[in-house]
């Protein structure tokens, strides 16, 4: 079998685990962690700034599976030809690359957070200015596809070897930021699990444990993730890049593993305190006040002529 072929068998495959990646992410958004729980199906219900991070990979890896096959298609039909369909490829590509790269940033440090203002408090107001900027540095790598594209009949071999150059600064630029986040929440991360180890008699919020164990291993994805990936850049194999883009596949089931064990780890909680009340006031007595309680939101409610929306803490 043609290398080529190979390859294609793989992109096949990584675009099936992505699809069935995302769709189950949607029955565990809008049944187990909505519908099951008996909230309101709604924007605000469903729409956490977590849950649109996740979604925004798995969409991501999804487009960048479809890129990666049609390019591969290509060159199995033409070779490595320059031709209008293989740039406007190229930028597609660079998009979902960029919006995977934003979000595997974004939901790491605001999930990880906590677990890094509990090491090293003034660590997470020193890292937002960067955070902040994320969306802007790391869109930058869609700027040498663009010019390509643009120039795609005037542009000469030097120009595109200058543009491919100048993404390869961009993606290294990239790969340095987060190789630079996913340093300090691994330290982090080590740090608080050896602290934990150390003096049992500290009292550790079980979520902290959760991310803390998700997050060396996620961590550790991305830096394979970002050493491969060098050496694609470097050596040009497709090898490289397969592996690369097998190894983002398992970042996102990680990080989704980790919205999961905290979903769990919060309903355990719940049903924890419910259980502690019951003991305290008496199964038929909590209920009561729950009604109560309940009538009081609506009666209230609705003199304000306001709409009854249940709110709820973000929590996953």
């Amino acid at each position: 079998m043609a290398p080529c072929s190979t390859f294609l068998i793989i992109s096949i495959a990584l675009l099936c685990v992505a699809t069935v990646g995302f769709l189950v992410l949607l029955w565990f958004v809008f049944y187990v962690e909505t519908y099951k729980r008996g909230l309101q199906i709604s924007v605000r219900t469903i729409g956490t700034t977590y849950n649109k991070l996740l979604t925004q990979m798995s969409i991501s890896l999804i487009g960048i599976y479809i890129c990666a096959l049609i390019r591969l298609e290509e060159m199995d039909r033409i070779g490595d030809i320059r031709s209008l369909s293989r740039c406007i490829n190229k930028l597609i590509w660079n998009v979902f690359v960029a919006a995977f790269e934003i979000g595997y940033c974004l939901y790491s440090f605001r999930r990880t957070s906590p677990v890094v203002e509990l090491v090293y408090p003034q660590l997470v107001v020193q890292i937002t200015p960067i955070i902040k900027i994320v969306p802007f540095l790391f869109y930058l790598q869609v700027v040498p596809a663009v010019v390509e594209l643009s120039l795609f009949h005037v542009a000469s071999t030097s120009d595109v070897q200058m543009m491919n150059r100048t993404l390869n600064v961009l993606n290294a630029i990239t790969a340095l930021v987060t190789l630079l986040l996913d340093s300090i929440l691994l330290l982090t991360f080590v740090r608080f699990l050896n602290t934990t180890r150390q003096d049992e008699t500290i009292t550790i919020d079980s979520r902290f444990l959760i991310i803390s164990r998700y997050g060396i291993w996620i961590v550790s994805m991305g830096f394979l993730a970002v050493a491969v990936y060098i050496a694609y850049a470097v050596y040009g194999n497709e090898e490289f890049l397969m592996v690369t883009l097998a190894v983002v596949s398992v970042i996102f089931y990680g990080l989704f593993a980790m919205k999961v064990s905290l979903f769990y780890d919060d309903v355990k909680r719940g049903e924890l305190n419910q259980s502690r009340l019951e003991k305290v006031l008496g199964k038929e007595q909590l209920h009561n006040i729950k009604q109560m309680s309940m009538r009081k939101m609506l009666s209230t409610r609705t003199e304000r002529g306001s709409s009854v929306q249940t709110d709820i803490t973000e929590v996953v």
